[in-house]
């Protein structure tokens, strides 16, 4: 059965706004798909009706929309918490050229600082750059300040001093 062949083409109604179809139509009393399996098993049982070729679009490009992440998708407020991993997986094989790579480097790189400012007597640095086949990993580790490398740590002045003392 194609939609050209028949009269029974129906809306299916959004579950959220129980008055309107997922194309936007105010329903009423006229026969509509109460959701989208109702569309779905009618679909598979090769009922008469069909579902309206515009909700049915409506539906697919919301199941397949991606939303583009940028410095604007991203809230301002601090919303992330406490994290000890990123894993970005692409897709398929991408060149990393050195640009992007350094800015990663550095966006960690502000990490490391921004906790070393709240724990000011550790340090914290991104240690091996490497990976395994399209693999890249960067290591961050952190250790007691012992010699004064944190410029917040208020005892720097003194374990920089005594670090230089056993030189």
């Amino acid at each position: 059965m194609t939609i050209e062949n028949t009269t029974y083409v129906a809306c299916i109604r959004r579950e959220n706004k129980p008055n309107e179809s997922w194309c936007g139509k105010t329903l009423s009393h006229e026969f509509h798909f109460i959701d989208i399996d109702h569309a779905a098993l009618n679909g598979e049982q090769k009922g008469l009706h069909v579902a309206c070729p515009s909700c049915a679009k409506k539906i697919i490009e919301s199941l397949c929309m991606v939303q583009k992440l940028d410095s604007s998708t991203i809230p301002k407020e601090d919303m992330r918490g406490l994290t000890t991993r990123f894993i970005v997986d692409f897709p398929c094989p991408v060149t990393m050229t050195n640009d992007p790579y350094q800015r990663i480097v550095k966006a960690i790189s502000d990490i490391c600082d921004h906790w070393e400012s709240e724990n000011p007597e550790m340090v914290m640095w991104p240690f091996m750059f490497g990976g395994e086949g399209t693999v890249d990993i960067i290591e961050v580790h952190a250790r007691e300040d012992f010699y004064g490398d944190n410029p917040k740590n208020p005892n720097g002045e003194q374990l920089r001093a005594e670090s230089n003392k056993d030189q």
